[in-house]
């Protein structure tokens, strides 16, 4: 039964588009949508943050009541069902308020560009123009720890929510390191890449 109130919740939570406007106009809301499908179900991005963080939790042994065959299993869909939450509801709060989820590379040099991907973890730009608190971030992240009380098991408590949240948070600005450096990386190896 938890898990349907889940799945309603974050279907409900989850940004969606106008469909009532034809298929060939491009509204805000339709390109948040597509971002919102891009990044938490086209990418490999979630799917391998939620590997890692299974192994991560299966070799800690978080949480300790998941003992049985099927232990693994239940930390990789449990991860996976945060970062979707996580996702949904991050797009849904940023379209509320007018933040952009969406990562801006800057254009500056050197260990600016680290502080750069770093302070997007806490700083967001408004939709039309502007800076401010990355309240987006910071709601997905602990809504979505705090949602995760629905399918953890009763050890799972107030002190792992708050830890599950800040963590996502300090992922979420390396992520955007990693993002500010890629097309570098890439052209390294040999790899060009078009954003």
């Amino acid at each position: 039964m938890k898990g349907v109130v889940v799945l309603v919740v974050v279907a409900w939570l989850a940004p969606t588009p106008v469909f009532a406007q034809g298929a060939t106009q491009r509204t805000p809301d339709l390109d948040r949508f597509r971002d919102f499908v891009h990044v938490a179900i086209l990418s490999p991005t979630p799917y391998v943050l939620a590997l890692g963080g299974g192994v991560l939790d299966e070799l800690g042994g978080f949480p300790e009541d998941w003992t049985d065959n099927h232990a693994f299993t239940k930390r990789y869909l449990a991860r996976q069902g945060m970062g979707f939450a996580s996702d949904a509801i991050g797009h849904s709060a940023g379209a509320m308020i007018h933040h952009r989820v969406r990562y801006d590379a800057c254009t500056c040099d050197g260990w600016s560009r680290v502080r750069h991907a770093m302070g997007r973890a806490f700083v967001s730009l408004k939709e039309g123009g502007g800076s401010a608190p990355n309240y987006s971030l910071w709601i997905a992240k602990y809504s979505a720890a705090g949602l995760a009380n629905t399918w953890y098991p009763p050890s799972y408590t107030t002190s792992d929510i708050i830890r599950e949240g800040g963590v996502g948070i300090v992922i979420a600005g390396a992520l955007n390191v990693l993002n500010e450096f890629s097309p570098d990386l890439l052209r390294l190896v040999g790899i060009n890449r078009t954003p």
